[in-house]
């Protein structure tokens, strides 16, 4: 059984990972700028406390495994190596807690998430200085069109998949891309032959005031 301590230092490596990646984003938009400038602040001051949770209760995505064949020849190799770590300790939960309805299974349960950094459920407290959620999207997936009060950034890990925040007009995006929404800005994302991992980073104040929007996707 890992140390304690084997899993403090694979979070930290998570943490400084990010940051190193999020650092050396090749973007334009002063808006995403500022916002992984304040959050990677954040990420460096913030200290991690080990949150002992219960039990999981859900078994990740059948697809989790394959993430981590041939991980050493990704980009992201030491990120997935450190997630891979820390692996026994995650609860998953499943996009159908949020979407309870019969009529959304088509994506609510091929989309899950487990938070490693953040609130009180989150694997590591962060001091309410951010949240770091692990979400996993099966292949030929799509999340609808959806929008929340909070904002969010993703960092693609691995996989291609397409982004959208209209549900119209897609952008492909491979890992080492990142994904940025606005407060309340509608946004959708889809896979096609490759499960993806993102990691989708906030700051506060936290609050997921938001939901499906009702529009009609894009044609795959």
């Amino acid at each position: 059984m890992p140390s304690e301590e084997f899993y403090s230092q694979s979070a930290r490596t998570i943490v400084d990972e990010h940051v190193i990646a999020l650092k050396s984003v090749d973007n334009s938009d002063p808006v995403i700028d500022r916002f992984i400038e304040l959050l990677t602040s954040e990420m460096q001051a913030a200290q991690l406390v080990r949150n002992i949770l219960p039990p999981q209760n859900e078994e990740p995505s059948p697809e989790w495994r394959n993430f981590f064949n041939g991980a050493t020849k990704q980009r992201f190799h030491r990120i997935l190596d450190s997630i891979h770590n820390l692996d026994p300790l995650y609860s998953w939960i499943y996009a159908d807690k949020f979407y309870p309805d019969p009529r959304h299974r088509y994506f609510s349960r091929t989309i899950s998430g487990t938070m490693i950094f953040g609130e009180d459920d989150a694997l590591f407290h962060t001091e309410s200085r951010y949240i770091a959620l692990l979400m996993v999207m099966n292949s030929n997936t799509i999340y609808p069109l959806h929008a929340h009060r909070i904002e969010e950034l993703y960092l693609v890990l691995s996989g291609h998949a397409e982004w959208s925040h209209d549900g119209q007009n897609w952008t492909m995006l491979p890992p080492g891309s990142v994904f940025f929404n606005k407060s309340y800005q509608p946004h959708t994302m889809r896979t096609f032959d490759e499960p993806l991992m993102a990691m989708a980073f906030y700051l506060p104040p936290f609050g997921w005031e938001g939901g499906l929007i009702e529009a009609p996707q894009g044609k795959r």
